[in-house]
């Protein structure tokens, strides 16, 4: 996957609640058998390593080696919202996933009067 619209896509995935914000005290590295990154949503293969947490009693998370990287330096931008957003994702969920917030620009803001004379 093409690296800034993976990080665009993980940048919306924390903004939205889909992935987690905090640090995972503890993750570890296995061959892919298949799994769902939930970074990308692409699948995981037996040839690639999957990085995941499955302590969490909400089910975890389960992540392509890059996807991870990207989503550790991603979640440590406090407060940040994409920079540019993606269209509806409807080609991008994963079966069974939680549903996501719908697309909507949102207005320019306000430009403050000025003070000419």
């Amino acid at each position: 996957m093409d690296q800034p619209f993976l990080r665009l896509l993980i940048q919306e995935k924390l903004a939205d609640g889909r992935l987690p914000r905090a640090p995972i005290p503890r993750m570890w590295g296995s061959p892919g058998h298949g799994e769902t990154c939930d970074g990308c949503g692409e699948i995981v293969t037996s040839a690639q390593t999957v990085m995941e947490n499955l302590d969490d009693p909400g089910g975890g998370v389960q992540l392509h080696v890059a996807c991870f990287q990207v989503w550790d330096v991603e979640r440590q931008i406090r407060g940040r919202e994409p920079s540019v957003r993606l269209p509806a994702r409807s080609g991008f969920g994963a079966p069974g996933a939680r549903p996501s917030r719908p697309w909507a620009p949102g207005a320019p803001p306000a430009r403050p009067a000025s003070a000419s004379p």
